[in-house]
């Protein structure tokens, strides 16, 4: 776009050089998209490299890592506005801004109880993940589409369910209810699916007719008990074979993380050696970062 301006010298209208006015640095939308595509090829590579992506269901979704990175390679930061508690965990608003001070994206997320990876939490980790959805979206809005064009998931990996989304028409993943001949469908914080009656309220999916699928993190923590009976080995055999999981709390692993310790011990064959066999803990009581294990914390 050509603008005028006053010479202050001359006192001659002039016509004024074109700025940039998004934050590839180009105002023309050729030149824009020729930077977009410049920046999603190097990003790629350095997120496939790093292992910034969680891997669910077959599809890569970028970890907060990742857009902080693509943040800055093009001067947009995330601020923290406000966290705040909720009636099951907290919220937190977060605005992306340029380094001069322009707002171009902003979101609120949050992180509650109802989330069953969240049941047992404490405060400051729902209040931490709470911050980092709100991160992750707040740069989605307007960097979603450079990550697009790197090849992945538009939606960061911290907003997807741990077995990812339903696929198919609404429900057809949960089934119908016999009762009410209704399907059932589940989103946002539900933690069962569920469909509303007629009357209003709502009618749950009962228990015994959900399938419980074990996670990945339950089918490595179950395959290492087999292998060790200690957490604190099982610990240091992981922080051996993956470096980049050293000194991480096990609570901070993805789907991704999992998977490739699952990898790593079908790859092992046979039992550890000299690892004496005693009574193992359920896997929910497995507690990495005290290596020991802790009783089950009563769910509500």
């Amino acid at each position: 776009m050509v603008t005028e301006r006053v010479n202050t010298e001359t006192g001659e209208i002039v016509l004024a050089k074109p700025e940039a006015l998004n934050i590839f640095g180009a105002s023309e939308p050729v030149k824009v998209i020729e930077r977009a595509a410049a920046i999603a090829t190097a990003l790629s590579t350095v997120l496939r490299q790093q292992r910034l992506t969680s891997n669910i269901q077959g599809k890569e979704y970028v970890r907060v890592e990742g857009w902080t990175l693509l943040g800055s390679m093009l001067g947009v930061f995330p601020i923290i506005v406000w966290t705040r508690r909720t009636e099951d965990g907290w919220e937190a608003r977060v605005e992306a801004r340029t380094l001069s001070g322009a707002m171009v994206g902003a979101a609120e997320a949050s992180c509650d109880r109802t989330e069953d990876s969240w049941v047992d939490r404490d405060d400051y980790a729902l209040r931490s993940m709470a911050q980092t959805r709100a991160t992750s979206k707040a740069l989605r809005l307007p960097l979603g589409f450079v990550v697009t064009m790197a090849g992945f998931e538009a939606t960061p990996a911290e907003e997807v369910p741990r077995d990812g989304f339903p696929s198919g028409p609404r429900g057809a993943a949960y089934g119908t209810c016999a009762e009410h001949g209704v399907v059932y469908f589940k989103r946002g914080q539900m933690k069962t699916p569920a469909h509303k009656t007629a009357d209003g309220g709502w009618c749950n999916k009962p228990a015994e007719a959900r399938q419980a699928k074990p996670s990945l993190r339950d089918q490595a923590i179950t395959a290492l008990r087999k292998r060790f009976d200690l957490p604190a080995d099982q610990s240091a055999w992981v922080e051996a074979r993956f470096p980049d999981m050293k000194g991480r709390p096990s609570a901070s692993y993805t789907d991704a993380d999992w998977q490739d310790i699952l990898e790593a011990l079908r790859q092992a064959e046979g039992p550890a050696k000299g690892q004496p066999r005693g009574k193992e803990p359920d896997v929910a009581e497995v507690d990495w970062d005290t290596a020991a294990a802790v009783p089950e914390k009563a769910k509500v």
